[in-house]
Order: C-alpha cells, then structure tokens, then sequence
C-alpha cells in the first residue's frame, strides 16, 4: 500500500465527514502529522481538483467538485 496516498485521502475524508472549512493547522492538528508533511499533500489534493483554498485565508480549505466525464470515440 502507498502511505501518501491513504494520508492523503485520510485528510480528505475529514472534509467529508461534515466539515466543509478546515484551516490548515486544525488539518495538522487532526491528523497527527508533521505540517511539512500535511501541506504537502493538501497541495496534491488542491493540485488535483479535490480541495481548494478560499479567498478568505490562504489556510481555509474547502471540499471541491471532482467529476471526470469518460470520453468516447
């Protein structure tokens, strides 16, 4: 199993487990880990559609729509 992929689904699922505005640090606080290692991977989610940051702080962390429409020949 990839470790940065279940940490980084693992603070995933705090945003879908009903809290939909999360600051950078209580991500960090909740998840026990390093806060190189949670920027790091809110990064990749935010990079990759999952996550994204209101315009409020630079730390506040919002659920994104994430929807792939498979493409047909």
């Amino acid at each position: 199993m990839n470790q940065s992929v279940i940490m980084a689904l693992s603070l995933l699922n705090f945003f879908i487990a009903g809290e939909t505005d999360l600051t950078f640090s209580e991500v960090a606080e909740r998840a026990k880990l390093p806060k190189p290692t949670v920027f790091r991977l809110l990064s990749s989610l935010e990079y990759m559609d999952f996550l994204s940051k209101s315009k409020q702080s630079d730390y506040d962390v919002r659920i994104g729509l994430f929807i792939r429409v498979p493409v047909t020949t």
